[in-house]
Formats: C-alpha cells, sequence, structure tokens
C-alpha cells in the first residue's frame, strides 16, 4: 500500500532515518553537558551522523537530479566525515591526545575534503563517478552510479582509516584494566555495525544503504558505555587508579596461577632482573606477564606465596635486592568458589634494613657494656694495683707500668668510640675515586718505612669517603702489625668489587671467620677492634667482606655487593 508516491515500506525508513537524525542531534546534546575531553569528540561524531541523517533524507525527497546530486554529495561527505571524527574519538578515547596536532587533523581531513570537492564537480571531469542516475525505491529516490579508480581509492582510504580506529580500540582494550574494558568491548562492538551495514549495501544484499541506521546504533551504544552505566563515573575510576598507581605490586592470577591483571608497579618490578627464571622473558609491559603462570615469571615468588615467606628479587646484574612481603587474598565469586588470587607484593626492603640496623646497635650495645666490664675493668685494676704499689713502695717504676695500662684502656676506648660512630647507617654516599681514598689512606698509616703498596683500585665507588678511609687505614695497620713493617700490600679490583691483600704468613682457616669478632687478637697488644671496625664499616654500606688466603698465602681481604663504576677498557 503507498501514500501518494512513498509506499509505506518507504514511509517507514523515511520515519526511521529521520529518528536516527534526531537521536543523534539529541546525543550531541547530552555529551555538552558532560566536561570529560572524549565527550567534545563524541559530540561532533554525533552532530556529523546527524548530517548523515539529513543528507539522507534530503535525497530521498529529492524530486530532481541535480538536487538528488546535492544531497548526495552532501551525504558521501558526511560519511566521510564520520570515518575521520570516529578515528579522532578514537584517539581522545585511548589517551593519545598528544597525538592531534593541527598538522596531523588538517592531513586527516584534507583527503576527505578534496574528495567531495571532487564529486561536487563530478558533472565537469567524470573522476569520481560515471553515469549517474537516480532510482526509485519504494517512493524513494537514490543516487546510482558507476564506480571509477579514484572512488575506489576513496573506498580504500576510508576502509583503512576506520580499520586503525578498530585497531587502537583492540590495542587499549588488551593493555587496560577491567572498566575499560566493558567500556572499549562495548564501543568496538557498536563500531563493527558500521562497516557492516556498509557491505551489506555495496554487496547488494540490500537495496537501502544501512549505514545511518548503524552510525546511530553505534552513537547509542558509545553513549551507554560513556554514561548510561557511569563507566566514566569518579568511583570506579577512582578504584582503577588507585590500583594502577599503588608503589606495591599488585598481580592477579586465576586459579591456575596464570596471571590475569598487573598493575604499573608489577610491570617495573619484573622488568630488570636477573632471577634465573625470566632469563629469556624479561617483562617490559603489562601484555609481558599477563597471560603467563606465576612460576614462569618468577619461581621464587610463587614459592615464596605458597611458603608465605619473604620474597627476595634481584633487580639488576651487580645483585641489588628488594625484600618483599607477599600478601595473598583468595577471590570468591557470588557462589562461594575460589576463582583467583590478589597478590600484593610490598616493598619492606628499608623496613628490613632498619631492623637489622636496630639489632646492630643492640649487639653494638651489648659489646659496649662487656667492653667497659670486662676490657676496661681489667686495666683500670692494674693502674690501680700499680698506684697503690708505687705509693706503698715509693718506686716510681710501678706508675711506668700504671701509664702503660693507661694507654691500652685509651686505644680500647678509642677503638670502642670509632666502632660505635662507624657502625651507624650510611645515609648519603658520594662517587668516590677509590684510588685516591687509598693514597689519603696509606699516607695515614705509620710504622711501615719498608712497606709497599702497590695500588690498582681504579673506578669509582659510591660510599662515605671517611668512613671509607678508616677502612683501608685499619687494613694496613693489621696488615704491618701482624706481617711486618717490610709488608707487600696490593689494593685491586675484580667484578665491580675491590680487595685488599698482603704477602704475610695468612691466617689459618679455621680462624679466619674469628678475626672480625670484637676484642679478637692475635697480639697481645692489640685491642682485637681493628678488623671488627672493618666489617662494621663494609656493613654499614651495605657491603658484605669474607678473609681469605691471597695469592702468595697472605691474607686477602674480599668486598662483595659494592655499588661501584669501573672504567671502560678500550
Amino acid at each position: 500500500m503507498a501514500l501518494g508516491e512513498i509506499t509505506w515500506t518507504g514511509l517507514v525508513i523515511l520515519i526511521g532515518v529521520a529518528l536516527g537524525a534526531g537521536v543523534s542531534f539529541w546525543l550531541a546534546a547530552v555529551a555538552t553537558r558532560r566536561d570529560a575531553p572524549v565527550a567534545r569528540t563524541y559530540r561532533w561524531l554525533n552532530l556529523v551522523c546527524a548530517m548523515v541523517c539529513v543528507a539522507l533524507i534530503a535525497m530521498y525527497l529529492s524530486p530532481t537530479l541535480p538536487l538528488a546530486f546535492a544531497a548526495h554529495v552532501t551525504y558521501l561527505g558526511s560519511i566521510l566525515g564520520t570515518a575521520v571524527v570516529f578515528v579522532l574519538f578514537v584517539i581522545v578515547y585511548t589517551g593519545n591526545r598528544h597525538w592531534l596536532t593541527p598538522r596531523r587533523v588538517g592531513l586527516l581531513v584534507a583527503e576527505p575534503v578534496v574528495y567531495v570537492l571532487l564529486v561536487a564537480t563530478n558533472p565537469f571531469h567524470g573522476l569520481m563517478l560515471a553515469d549517474v542516475y537516480t532510482v526509485q525505491f519504494e517512493g524513494l529516490t537514490t543516487m546510482q552510479g558507476r564506480a571509477t579508480v579514484l572512488s575506489n581509492f576513496q573506498i580504500l582510504y576510508t576502509l583503512l582509516l576506520t580499520t586503525a580506529g578498530y585497531a587502537l580500540l583492540a590495542r587499549f582494550y588488551l593493555r587496560t584494566r577491567n572498566v575499560y574494558r566493558k567500556q572499549t568491548g562495548l564501543i568496538f562492538l557498536g563500531g563493527l555495525l558500521i562497516p557492516i551495514g556498509a557491505f551489506l549495501y555495496s554487496g547488494d544484499v540490500t537495496p537501502i544503504d544501512l549505514t545511518p541506521f548503524a552510525l546511530v546504533v553505534n552513537s547509542i551504544v558509545v553513549w551507554v558505555a560513556l554514561f548510561r552505566y557511569d563507566f566514566l563515573d569518579v568511583t570506579p575510576l577512582a578504584a582503577d587508579l588507585l590500583i594502577e598507581e599503588m608503589e606495591d605490586a599488585v598481580l592477579v592470577t586465576g586459579r591456575a596461577g596464570e596471571i590475569l591483571d598487573a598493575n604499573r608497579a608489577a610491570e617495573r618490578l619484573f622488568a630488570s632482573t636477573r632471577d634465573g627464571s625470566v632469563q629469556d622473558s624479561v617483562s617490559k609491559s603489562k601484555g609481558d606477564l599477563v597471560g603467563r603462570s606465576l612460576p614462569a615469571v618468577s619461581p621464587s615468588l610463587a614459592e615464596a606465596v605458597d611458603g608465605g615467606d619473604l620474597f627476595v628479587h634481584t633487580t639488576d646484574e651487580v645483585g641489588h635486592s628488594l625484600k618483599l612481603d607477599p600478601s595473598v587474598t583468595s577471590i570468591h565469586d557470588q557462589f562461594g568458589i575460589r576463582r583467583g588470587t590478589l597478590l600484593v607484593l610490598r616493598d619492606i626492603t628499608e623496613q628490613v634494613r632498619r631492623q637489622a640496623e636496630l639489632e646492630r646497635q643492640n649487639e653494638r650495645l651489648d659489646e659496649f657494656t662487656s667492653v667497659v666490664s670486662h676490657d676496661l675493668r681489667n686495666p683500670l685494676s692494674v693502674v690501680e694495683g700499680y698506684v697503690a704499689l708505687a705509693r706503698e713502695e715509693d718506686d716510681t717504676a710501678h706508675l711506668d707500668r700504671a701509664a702503660n695500662a693507661i694507654g691500652r684502656m685509651n686505644a680500647l676506648i678509642e677503638d670502642l668510640l670509632t666502632l660505635a660512630r662507624e657502625g651507624q647507617s650510611v645515609d648519603e654516599v658520594e662517587r668516590v675515586p677509590l684510588a685516591s681514598v687509598v693514597d689519603a689512606a696509606w699516607q695515614n698509616v705509620d710504622g711501615g718505612e719498608e712497606a709497599t703498596l702497590v695500588n690498582e683500585a681504579e673506578g669509582v665507588v659510591k660510599a662515605d669517603a671517611k668512613r671509607l678511609q678508616q677502612l683501608f687505614e685499619n687494613l694496613f695497620r693489621n696488615a704491618i702489625e701482624h706481617a711486618g713493617p717490610d709488608v707487600a700490600i696490593r689494593v685491586g679490583r675484580e667484578d665491580g668489587d675491590f680487595y685488599v691483600e698482603d704477602d704475610g704468613p695468612g691466617v689459618p682457616a679455621a680462624e679466619r671467620e674469628r678475626v672480625f669478632e670484637r676484642g679478637y687478637s692475635s697480639l697481645s697488644s692489640g685491642t682485637g677492634f681493628g678488623l671488627a671496625i672493618v666489617q662494621t664499616i663494609a656493613q654499614a654500606h651495605g657491603w658484605s667482606v669474607r678473609l681469605v688466603e691471597g695469592r702468595n698465602g697472605g691474607a686477602r681481604f674480599e668486598f662483595t655487593g659494592v655499588d661501584s663504576h669501573l672504567p671502560l677498557v678500550s
């Protein structure tokens, strides 16, 4: 049944397109009231969609070929405009607004503008359409024409443009977190309706171009994703942002142990490691973590989680480590079924360091008490005894012996104060030329006029220069006292660390651990604090020191864990 020249089917199509125009204008008005940057490009997307519908209505109702052609040109320009604005919308939505320089936007717009001008002037040159004519369908006027090479190029350009938009959406979907995934998935599915409608028409499956209807439906889907369900509301966004910006690494694993999600801190944590478990798969982005099993990423972490232990993560080839406390929370669904695990790795490196420092301070306090109650009391008793004898016998020789005991007390007190001072943690370090510190320490050591020093300590270390010099002075004095005044001492580098060795008699293997004990000395005149101070200074820097046999059988002190930089070898 027909109403005038337009059939009922044609009238339904006409009303549908008109409703599409109205919906697009309404959505544009709704977007105007939103302050999100993406809302502005969404508004322009709807305005262009509305123009598509208005131009299509004008073409349907055109009584003559020139009017229909003019409406058709407007329609084609609006269709191309939707492709351009859709890409701009996707760029803004995916957080890449910095791409949109005036020059780039101009290049995006330039090609469609040139195409529209060529179509508008087609009657004069025929480059875009050949054999243009009108066709009546259910009382509606449509334009037909044979495509040319240039028009096919335009179709290819539009296809590439929209494909780039879908690729950006897909990339964003894979790289973002839960709430954005729902939103992006809806926008992606809505956007697929547009090429489907275009292909149905170009493939002669439908006599009416369904692209305008697909555009309107896509706009509605995007509106639902952006605004209706408050996917851009501050609460879910804040929750997502909180997890994403947390300093603690956060991992979500499934029931099989596969990683389902990870925040930026987790990406950074596993981005640089010498853990043998990740030798062949250093993770530099969330995509490198998601989908892999936790044991594959880090077996030591998986073991720590299962055992409830601290996770020690080695961050680089030098061996710097982080102490991490894994917090494990099971994730259950509404039926109480366990679906996965939330794993939060809290960095407690500083806490562990301070706790160790407190324990060392307590140890030094105990040692101080022991020295005061024992080591200082003994020479004090000797002084009192010799002073009493001097008074009774009126013999000053006893005072000389008392003076010797007082000298030992002074040495003990000096070493004890040094031990307490050097044992404090090193809070500020600087890049220190190691060779210069070694030379300065050697100049301050007396008693070894025939002793020699070979200084091969190249490069710099990060250390407290004064404490480092004290360390070398104690080692040099120890070598002269135990190996003799003609001892040969060598300081060198090895794998970024350093060592000090001499050509003396060395230390028996059974006693090498004891030499660092407070009060231990193989000489009656020694206080037993020299090497203890060396170890304390090393520990204050976070280094380790051990005594081994040197190349010539002497004592060799090796310092490891040193934050250093060796010179480049040409």
